[in-house]
């Protein structure tokens, strides 16, 4: 017990010593529960929504429970780094026995599930949630999710052991991302559409989920109160590439499936949410590659091959143009196989035009995303960072008129989503999917694609120019 609880406090220790690494488990979700809200909080006047005080209060367990899931993606890396670093075969060496090894960690994933779960309820608070179930449900709500929490921190401990390899482990965050979205953590199963809905009865993630909200949204009863909690192991993936191709694809499928009823409100003008989404889509893919970069450079410098690059004759620019150059056109992958399943499933085809222009713009943003994983990567030097270069991205392209027009956003999104570049570079891709591409809605979206490739790309460079010089 004494080894478990060494090994639980080291784990926490190093956590809390690099919070930067820490803070994405709840700004990630965060963030995503401050888009959904403020996006589709009109959704709650849908026929058949659960009566509810607010979207916000929906919305909360799927928040905990994006966070858990990226809890224990991160407890996986951990654990990879330190095969991969040499410090676990040491630990086996030990005179102390295996299980406590992986005890260790599971617990210190238990005590950061708790902080996770007790942030989002208070922040819950703070802007207005209502706990149904009073403190009874908030003390149920925090136990359900320190379990859920464990155990996903236990499948990243073992993803972990079996992979051998942080890049692997960190593979599975696309994975996780979309099997979250086709549960009914995010919309009333009774409002899914299929085939997301026969999925989500399946999915254990719905009712880990609904576990946690029933407490919020209703009263506590011996019913809710047996809440079914189960987990899937999830699948080792061979490597980060195919991931990076199919979410944009999953992404589309769960959105249009969760969310396809919004298209049915006035702003929409008569637009199919699968037209307005796929754009998104496209950008989402882009995001995913250019952070991949960043992670993969991140990889090389822990790997001492960067360093070999350094020393060689090739001057950086060309480093630096070659890491960018191959992101732009691996963003194609997912875009291209995104564009052929929708088409499949009755996307308007925006013409050739509108195809040109949408590809440029993903490149464009592609290769701005790589750009700032880059700056990340050169900053702090290890995988550990991927979480900070994916969530650029994220910001970037959700902090936008993803969801909705900007009728439909509520103010403060709206002033974002004014501000943010990325939503021109947005409605630059979307326009030929919902309409006629025109001069008027293409230039200020690739003005904007030009403003962010010259203020990364300088700071990429000037990052690179500095390595060697500043360790």
């Amino acid at each position: 017990m004494r080894a478990v609880l060494a090994l639980s406090r080291r784990a926490l220790y190093n956590s809390l010593r690099r919070p930067q690494f820490l803070a994405p488990l709840v700004v990630f979700p965060s963030l995503m529960l401050a888009v959904n809200v403020g996006g589709l909080s009109r959704t709650t006047a849908l026929p058949g929504f659960p009566h509810v005080h607010g979207f916000l209060d929906f919305q909360l367990a799927a928040a905990i429970t994006q966070s858990l899931l990226l809890g224990g993606v991160s407890a996986g890396i951990a654990v990879a780094l330190e095969i991969e670093g040499g410090f676990f075969d040491r630990l086996v060496a030990a005179p102390i026995p295996r299980a406590a090894i992986v005890l260790g960690r599971v617990v210190a994933a238990a005590a950061i599930a708790a902080c996770q779960v007790l942030y989002f309820l208070i922040l819950g608070l703070i802007f207005g949630a209502h706990i149904a179930g009073g403190v009874a449900g908030f003390a149920l709500v925090l136990a359900i999710g320190v379990l859920a929490g464990t155990g996903f921190g236990a499948i990243g401990v073992m993803l972990a052991l079996r992979a051998k390899n942080a890049s692997t482990v960190q593979g599975i965050f696309p994975i996780v991302f979309v099997v979250l979205f086709i549960s009914s953590a995010f919309f009333p199963r009774n409002l899914l559409e299929q085939p997301t809905k026969a999925i989500a009865v399946y999915n254990p993630l719905s009712y880990v989920a609904d576990g946690m909200r029933n407490p919020i949204i209703q009263s506590i009863s011996s019913a809710t109160v047996l809440v079914r909690r189960a987990l899937n192991e999830i699948s080792r993936v061979p490597g980060a590439a195919i991931p990076g191709v199919l979410a944009p694809t999953i992404f589309m499928l769960g959105l249009t499936s969760v969310f396809g009823h919004a298209s049915h409100l006035a702003f929409y003008h008569g637009a199919d949410f699968k037209d307005f989404i796929v754009p998104v889509g496209f950008m989402q893919g882009a995001s995913f590659t250019g952070a991949a970069t960043g992670v993969n450079l991140a990889r090389d410098i822990e790997q001492g091959w960067f360093d070999r690059l350094l020393v060689s004759p090739t001057p950086r620019s060309v480093l630096l143009a070659g890491l960018v150059g191959s992101a732009t056109l691996r963003a194609l992958l997912p875009g291209t196989f995104l564009l052929v399943v929708a088409l499949i499933l009755g996307l308007h085809w925006p013409g050739l035009l509108g195809i040109v222009i949408a590809a440029l713009l993903v490149m464009a943003l592609a290769a701005a995303i790589s750009f700032f994983a880059v700056i990340l990567a050169l900053r702090f030097k290890t995988q550990q960072a991927a979480p900070l270069m994916q969530v650029g991205g994220f910001i970037a392209v959700l902090f936008t008129t993803s969801y909705a027009p900007k009728q439909g956003l509520t103010p403060w999104l709206r002033t974002v989503a004014d501000i943010n570049p990325v939503t021109h570079m947005l409605e630059g891709i979307r326009q030929g999917f919902i309409g006629n591409v025109s001069w008027g809605s293409a230039w200020p979206g690739l003005a904007a694609a030009a403003g962010l490739l010259l203020f990364f790309g300088a700071l990429a460079v000037r990052a690179l120019r500095r390595v060697g010089y500043d360790d």
